[in-house]
């Protein structure tokens, strides 16, 4: 992707898989090790689009898109397991 982070890290969130801050700091919930290896990736890519584009714009999923081609079936995947968070 091309985008590079300033710093990653983990931190235990009840609402949050992922995040990306204004200082582009990507931090992961360590409970994301427990799901999918695709799933994972998802969020991954998902937090790294948030360096290039900080809201949800066509253009950030369009850069997600380019990825990760099935993310919507990801978002979806991802939305069962907020409850589990």
């Amino acid at each position: 992707m091309k985008l590079f982070p300033e710093y990653i890290g983990f931190r235990l969130s009840d609402t949050k898989w992922g995040s990306c801050s204004p200082r582009n700091r990507l931090t992961f919930n360590p409970e994301l090790m427990k799901l999918s290896s695709s799933l994972i990736e998802y969020t991954v890519i998902h937090e790294l689009a948030h360096i290039a584009y900080k809201n949800h714009s066509k253009e950030f999923w369009a850069l997600i898109k380019k990825f990760m081609g099935d993310y919507r079936n990801k978002e979806e995947q991802l939305k069962a397991f907020e409850k589990k968070i």
